[in-house]
């Protein structure tokens, strides 16, 4: 990963790391899908390293976050972007980082397009699974059940993805033990964050 990571907490690399994981996961149960895979999994290990620009008493903040909280935590797809061009020089990987919370109902961050890559989706169902299922200070991490729960109803309302997120649901009722080796070989630090944000 390399580069100047000053500022990038413990939460955030290990974060990255099961993401990445999570996706490679998937890709070895369904290699045949046409995607970057290479790729996508290269930018879920830095999806989130614009996050060392956010004030770190914002992201250590134990209360509701303010509108301008969340304005400067909507711009680390932004930064999180400048950082792989500036350390890996890759377009897509870039574009990859900076549509991963962007919504196929326009209702995403940080522009609300609909043109989303399909490697940016799955990297969101991927992204936001790890943020659910995760402890942090103000809630306790939910259950697999649970989390799948949550975003098979933002599926409904085209917060995700609808079509990956019945692979990735069947992915994980299917070999979920698979899947807890594979995530939990680095645990979730208690760390804020907002709800269903990775």
């Amino acid at each position: 990963m390399g580069g100047s990571l000053t500022g990038l907490g413990a939460y955030e690399i290990n974060h990255c790391m099961r993401v990445a994981r999570l996706c490679k996961f998937w890709m070895d149960l369904m290699p045949w899908l046409e995607l970057d895979w290479k790729r996508l999994i290269a930018a879920a290990q830095v999806h989130d390293f614009g996050k060392k620009e956010i004030n770190p008493a914002i992201l250590n903040k134990k209360d509701c976050l303010t509108d301008l909280d969340w304005a400067e935590i909507q711009r680390h797809p932004e930064w999180s972007k400048n950082w792989v061009i500036s350390h890996i020089g890759d377009p897509k990987i870039a574009t990859i980082v900076f549509q991963h919370h962007e919504s196929l109902n326009g209702k995403g961050y940080p522009t609300k397009t609909t043109e989303i890559l399909p490697e940016a989706s799955v990297l969101k169902i991927c992204d936001v699974f790890d943020a659910l299922t995760c402890d942090r200070e103000y809630r306790k991490g939910y259950s697999y059940e649970t989390a799948l729960t949550i975003m098979q109803e933002e599926a409904r309302v085209s917060k995700l993805s609808a079509s990956f997120m019945d692979m990735f649901t069947d992915i994980l009722k299917t070999n979920s033990a698979e899947k807890f080796q594979i995530v939990s070989r680095h645990p979730c630090p208690t760390k804020t964050g907002a709800p269903s944000e990775g």
